[in-house]
């Protein structure tokens, strides 16, 4: 057990940020482990209309209570899970400062990073992410390459950064009642292909889109987008405009339990995202659940997966390529099935128990 028993936890508002999905998870295991966790909602709107002056407003308040919990709750470590973009880092700046003023230990979980900004900071920009880094006695990345990308900007120590990855809970995919079916015996006589993140153009989605019409010409296929997303009535309206709809069909707001029943049975998860990504806990699930995966290159998936034994490579907004892997896939059960097996196996190393141990060990030499 780490000799640090009292963490506060930064966390986004917004009940359906992946960040919020992954970190309840830590969170509620790091109790179970004896450490008293505290929630500190600190960031994100409280509604998508949310006017300028009421998020300054509530960033200045944020920190005022942040400080004030502090002083009160006295803890050994404030962990904020938060991101490196202007965004993040001009409202993080105050908060790991004042964390430092208190002398409190302070852990930067990076949940991915704008790739265009970390590479070509201004003198201004530079000195206020720097300030941020310089303040963390640890910051925490998801994956190695974008460990690199952080010691190829900067001259801070290699130690600085570690490498850690989100948790996930497996023994919760396993209960499910494998009766319990979401699609029907109808939707299923058809390969199903599950596309579950953000509705919006940087993820894939209408790249996916795109790539749909070619598939259907050579093999014939369910295909099912969820996710929330200011673009998710456009990519409807798109749907009915190519009159897809026979084939293509969009899901409704699910629950916890329904998402998980959607990827135990689907036979293929498309993720052709544009974005550097961190980890995309969308993707984590699939592995979770053995799912076969196409998907493009980025800093998670170039870590951790590797093709054929885990997934197919797709050339990033190519939907003719994309639509040739999702045939390919279709058409051969034995590579899906060898994918599946591989994919659970390589979950089993961010279940919560390992990641869980893997904190206590870096909150017990900061």
């Amino acid at each position: 057990m780490s000799k640090y028993r009292k963490i506060i936890y930064g966390l986004p508002r917004r009940q359906y940020s992946g960040i919020k999905q992954t970190e309840d998870i830590l969170i509620g295991r790091m109790r179970e482990a004896g450490v008293e966790a505290m929630e500190f909602f600190y960031f994100g709107s409280f509604s998508d209309d949310d006017s300028t002056f009421f998020r300054i407003f509530s960033r200045s308040w944020d920190l005022v209570r942040f400080m004030w919990r502090c002083c009160v709750y006295r803890p050994d470590i404030v962990h904020f899970n938060t991101s490196f973009d202007r965004k993040s880092v001009t409202r993080d700046v105050f908060f790991a400062v004042a964390a430092r003023m208190l002398f409190v230990k302070f852990v930067m979980k990076v949940h991915g990073s704008d790739k265009n900004f970390l590479n070509n900071m201004t003198l201004p920009w530079k000195t206020l992410g720097w300030i941020c880094i310089f303040a963390a006695n640890k910051v925490c990345i998801g994956t190695y390459v974008e460990r690199e990308e952080f010691l190829s900007n900067s001259n801070f120590k290699e130690d600085k950064f570690v490498v850690m990855k989100n948790a996930v809970d497996i023994s919760e995919f396993n209960k499910l009642d494998e009766d319990a079916k979401y699609f029907s015996s109808k939707e299923k006589d058809l390969p199903v292909i599950l596309y579950l993140s953000r509705i919006m153009k940087e993820k894939g989605a209408f790249d996916l889109l795109e790539a749909i019409p070619d598939v259907l010409e050579k093999r014939k296929a369910n295909f099912y987008f969820g996710g929330f997303g200011k673009e998710r009535n456009k990519l409807a309206e798109m749907i009915k405009e190519k009159k897809l709809e026979r084939y293509v069909h969009m899901l409704p707001v699910l629950s916890d339990e329904e998402v998980k029943r959607i990827y135990h049975f689907c036979d293929m998860f498309v993720f052709p995202t544009r974005c550097a990504e961190g980890i995309p806990i969308s993707l984590l699930n699939a592995l979770v659940c053995g799912v076969p995966i196409v998907t493009t290159k980025f800093r998670f998936s170039m870590d951790y997966l590797q093709e054929p034994d885990n997934c197919l490579f797709v050339e990033i907004g190519d939907p003719n390529s994309l639509a040739d892997k999702i045939v390919y896939l279709i058409d051969r059960s034995a590579l899906r099935s060898k994918m599946s097996e591989n994919n659970k196996r390589l979950a089993l190393g961010f279940d919560k128990n390992i990641v869980v141990r893997d904190y206590l060990a870096l909150y017990g030499i900061l």
